[in-house]
């Protein structure tokens, strides 16, 4: 670890970011990962995929935040059937 130069740029955004991130996977998962070292650490990658919505979901989180009762209505029932599963596939 070496500390930076006084005429460094820090993100501070990231270091923040990546450092909840470190705080999450050791708390809730038991995890010790340092995704604030290691610039390319899978579970602070995956976490940020959680959060890059593309332009239709984009919508339908805004279409159910300004029109909740709308969103609302009933999808249509599948028909009753036997239903395939891959539990039940390779049990």
């Amino acid at each position: 670890f070496s500390i930076g130069r006084i005429d460094e740029d820090i993100d501070v955004e990231d270091l923040i970011r990546r450092y909840t991130s470190d705080v999450i996977a050791s708390a809730a998962f038991g995890l010790q990962v340092d995704s604030v070292k290691d610039k390319e650490n899978k579970f602070y990658k995956a976490g940020q995929n959680l959060f890059n919505f593309n332009a239709w979901q984009r919508f339908l989180f805004f279409f159910t935040a300004v029109f909740p009762n709308l969103s609302k209505i009933k999808k249509p029932e599948r028909k009753k059937g036997k239903k395939k599963s891959v539990i039940n596939k390779y049990t």
